[in-house]
């Protein structure tokens, strides 16, 4: 069997614990010197791979340490081995925030880095990517030691950067009100923990809070870009104020938004909320605690790679979330925990811009994006209203525009109004849905994601390869409480595969891959797990280097009775297809379920433009189709647009299983 799989990455930025051993990064730089102008650096290659910092650049920000950057020089040459470079600029422009941007394929690689004005070497904290690759201790850190013989190698190719924040120079940001707002009498106490997402969208909450007339209210946070929450319970401050000083001295707080990092591959995000919680409650018993949900790195979905696109790894992520807030309320059930729909809100916004309902804007990523995870100033705008919505329950349409540093994002009237809209309705919409908007349903069933290297292969949708490091997550909503049996289905050549299993964050043991032969499935051995009525999280962790496979995933009562029902899946894609006016549109899928036959799943599929496209132009056929490269397809649709017509339409089409669990997939169609 010809395996594929793709490795599932973000732009991981985070902070080492060790770099974070000052009580906090406000209080070193109170203590920091004067002002400086950077127009010089010293860089030392890693020994023997000189040629991955050519393409590198220099850059330097006043917004924050992960966006708001501008290019000062570039490394357009190979430097020389075993020796020192330099790159002398022009600049007149204090930066808080100063990096080295690696090149693609250059893990971040460098031995020594260093910031100057003129002849004057500035002082600064380091930060930058979080750990090293295969864990061997060569972290950012190790580029600011004074060595050249050690070297920065990161855990991630592409999208690295490690840099300074620069001593002595003060924080810029401000809030821009246009206008004079009418005084709010009701005061809120925020404070966010989190990451690089959670730092650059808590001002624009803020700079709406402020036009909306909430003059007096308190924000605050932690946050170390890309950490997830075990690392910010770990550390001893961040950016903003340490969480354990905070929840004393600031309280009582009325709002705790708590970011979990689902591209970290951390599974212990549900543990560590509940951590946060605890710890503020003794000195705000009243706070209201927030899960607030993300979105992927825009570069997933190719075709090649077998991974589902974007829109569909953001509503995973929610249902995850949702999960998460589930879990979490199972656990503090007088908590009120509730869900910051980000990921859905920006699927919201990238429906309406390409429906052409967003005036003078035409694609969603650009307009929203500054790199593959973190989000313009536009889109860090439309992120602060949905949190602004959220809490503060409050509609934003009809505020005026908002911003920081003396600088509005760049919307029309029109625009920002339809982002206001936008971010009213998703935060509404999913209040009343309780979550099921997402995909969430009934008890009894089995929700599945997958992350770092255990994709679907793309020509076998039953088969799931994974190798080290591999990790594999489900969503189980048991109908009662009581002792279950999990039973894997895999296909290993040798034995001695383990496979770590932990069930609501408590490990519950490694179970055996059972020896085949000719890619054979067998079952392991059952492992009992104890779960709760309702929501609980089952986290499968591949140890060992060999990889094998995983077929299907079995939980039943103690007997083998009562399976739990998995959502059906499959693996259409799409990336927004066009065809000419005249022409029909086909493309052949699979879908399949662990308890239902591939011929007794329900597909549907309809149209949200039924001028363009009627749900009777729509046919979803079943059969044996055979594609050019010899893969088989069970499923294959045809859209044919009506006659005369063009523009765009969503097609939506449903999976059900016997069961009645539904998955839904969505493509957008250009008629030209």
């Amino acid at each position: 069997m010809k395996k594929y799989y793709s490795q599932i990455v973000a732009v991981v930025l985070l902070w080492t614990i060790a770099a974070l051993s000052i009580p906090s990064l406000n209080q070193a730089l109170a203590q920091a010197p004067a002002n400086t102008i950077c127009n010089r650096v010293r860089f030392f290659p890693r020994p023997g791979f000189a040629k991955r910092m050519v393409g590198g650049k220099i850059q330097g920000s006043n917004l924050d340490a992960t966006s708001g950057f501008v290019d000062l020089a570039t490394i357009a040459t190979p430097p020389p081995e075993g020796q020192w470079s330099e790159l002398k600029f022009n600049n007149t422009t204090v930066y808080k925030y100063l990096r080295l941007f690696t090149p693609t394929d250059s893990w971040g690689n460098v031995a020594e880095l260093e910031f100057y004005s003129g002849d004057t070497k500035m002082k600064g904290q380091p930060y930058g990517t979080y750990g090293s690759r295969n864990n061997s201790g060569n972290t950012f850190d190790k580029a600011f030691d004074g060595d050249t013989k050690t070297f920065f190698d990161a855990p991630i190719a592409n999208s690295q950067y490690l840099g300074i924040v620069v001593a002595g120079v003060a924080d810029s940001a401000s809030t821009n009100s246009p206008t004079t707002p009418v005084a709010n009498s009701k005061a809120h106490r925020h404070y966010h923990i989190g990451n690089s997402l959670t730092d650059t969208i808590g001002e624009y909450m803020q700079a709406t809070a402020k036009v909306a007339g909430y003059n007096d209210d308190f924000f605050d946070r932690q946050t170390i870009p890309g950490a997830p929450l075990r690392v910010n319970w770990e550390s001893k401050g961040g950016f903003g104020t340490p969480y354990h000083d905070a929840f004393v001295k600031e309280a009582p707080l009325t709002d705790l938004v708590l970011q979990a990092f689902i591209d970290n591959g951390d599974s212990q995000s549900p543990e560590y909320s509940l951590k946060f919680y605890d710890l503020a409650k003794q000195s705000s018993p009243r706070v209201q605690p927030w899960i607030y949900g993300q979105w992927p790195v825009t570069g997933s979905g190719k075709p090649s790679s077998g991974t589902p696109d974007w829109e569909e790894r953001a509503m995973t992520y929610m249902r995850v979330y949702v999960a998460h807030a589930l879990n979490f309320a199972n656990e503090r059930p007088d908590s009120g925990v509730r869900v910051v729909p980000g990921g859905l809100a920006l699927i919201n916004l990238k429906h309406a811009i390409e429906a052409g309902k967003v005036p003078g804007m035409t694609d969603f990523f650009p307009a929203n994006f500054d790199d593959d995870l973190h989000l313009s100033m536009a889109g860090r705008y439309f992120i602060g209203l949905v949190h602004f919505a959220t809490l503060y329950g409050q509609n934003p349409v009809g505020l005026p525009l908002a911003g920081i540093n003396n600088t509005l994002p760049k919307l029309t009237p029109e625009q920002t109004r339809v982002y206001q809209q936008i971010a009213w309705d998703t935060v509404t919409q999913f209040k009343r849905s309780g979550g099921s908007e997402v995909g969430f349903k009934v008890p009894g069933n089995i929700d599945a994601r997958a992350h770092a290297n255990a994709i679907p292969p793309f020509n076998d949708p039953h088969v799931i390869f994974i190798s080290n490091g591999s990790n594999y997550d489900y969503v189980l909503n048991a109908p009662t409480a009581g002792p279950y049996e999990l039973r894997i289905s895999i296909s290993a050549d040798k034995p001695g595969h383990q496979l770590e299993v932990t069930s609501n964050h408590k490990l519950v043991g490694n179970v055996e891959a059972p020896v085949s032969t000719g890619g054979a499935f067998a079952d392991t051995l059952p492992i009992t797990l104890n779960l709760k009525a309702g929501v609980n999280l089952l986290h499968l962790h591949v140890p060992e280097n060999r990889p094998y496979d995983i077929d299907s995933l079995k939980i039943t009562t103690l007997g083998g009775s009562a399976l739990l029902n998995t959502l059906p899946l499959t693996n259409f894609w799409a990336f927004n297809p066009e065809i000419n006016a005249g022409a029909a549109y086909t493309k052949d899928f699979n879908v399949w379920d662990a308890e239902t036959k591939d011929d007794g799943l329900k597909v549907t599929a309809i149209s949200n433009n039924q001028t363009l496209v009627p749900d009777a132009n729509i046919k979803v056929e079943a059969g044996d189709f055979k594609g050019e490269w010899g893969q088989h397809s069970n499923r294959r649709i045809a859209v044919t647009p009506a006659a005369g017509q063009t523009g765009q339409a969503k097609i939506i089409i449903t999976v059900q299983d016997a069961g009645g669990l539904k998955r839904a997939v969505a493509f957008n169609l250009k008629v030209k």
